[in-house]
């Protein structure tokens, strides 16, 4: 590869260009060395990989959590995401050109890592282009995105633009503004609630609601399939 990159030379590409690809793929060989993205055998780099999920209505989990992938860098987390939405995106548009109705819905969560606004201190993600093609045009081949941040504004606004559906939970009061702004208006009676919403309380609006407003929902704490812990904790005995 490196052979390829110093014919560059003769392509009239800038000598810092020409650095700047071969310090790129330096950490790619170095990420290679390091985790054997491409030689450690994984259900992941099987064409039936997609096949299966849709085939069986399966779920698939990639842990990126620190328990789940610890020491993994964030760098190599957005490689392996620019893979599955290239995939994903790839063979939905194969299934579309073959007359095959299939249907995922791609949740990511911590989205702000993967499809950075500019404010953010990431900036960047080589998974933002292909999460990009999947927002503006994943639907039409039976491919959805949600995305899941605690803190919206750091996410790009075109991606968050295309988004249908909005299920609002507290947020905090920088976020305000932003929140009201992709989600096309929120009436300020529900405006002045983002930041104080309860826990299993949530706004819901877009497409999903069938009523022309805003929905507020609240999820009963006995019915809750997963308990919150924050506050739970008694630091005094852990000390």
């Amino acid at each position: 590869m490196s052979k390829y990159v110093d014919e560059l030379k003769n392509e009239g590409f800038f000598q810092q260009t020409i650095r700047a690809i071969n310090n790129q793929l330096n950490e790619f060989y170095n990420l290679e060395d390091k985790y054997g993205l491409l030689s450690v055998d994984s259900p992941l780099k099987s064409e039936e990989f997609v096949d299966n999920i849709t085939n069986e209505r399966g779920i698939a989990i990639i842990d990126f959590s620190a328990e789940g992938a610890p020491g993994v860098d964030l760098k190599t987390k957005q490689l392996v995401m620019t893979y599955l939405a290239t995939l994903l995106f790839n063979k939905f548009t194969e299934y579309k050109l073959k007359g095959i109705q299939k249907y995922l819905l791609f949740i990511i969560e911590e989205a702000q890592n993967f499809c950075p606004d500019r404010s953010y201190p990431v900036a960047s993600s080589l998974a933002h282009s292909k999460l990009s093609a999947i927002a503006t045009q994943g639907r039409k081949f039976g491919l959805s995105l949600c995305l899941i941040s605690q803190r919206p504004s750091f996410v790009d606004r075109i991606v968050l633009s295309m988004c249908n559906t909005f299920l609002i939970h507290r947020i905090s009061p920088e976020d305000v503004s932003f929140v009201k702004s992709v989600t096309g208006g929120l009436p300020q009676s529900l405006a002045t609630r983002l930041t104080t919403l309860d826990t299993g309380e949530l706004i819901v609006t877009g497409q999903m609601v069938t009523v022309p407003f805003p929905l507020v929902v609240r999820v009963p704490k006995e019915e809750r399939k997963v308990k919150p812990t924050v506050g739970e904790t008694n630091v005094v005995d852990n000390l």
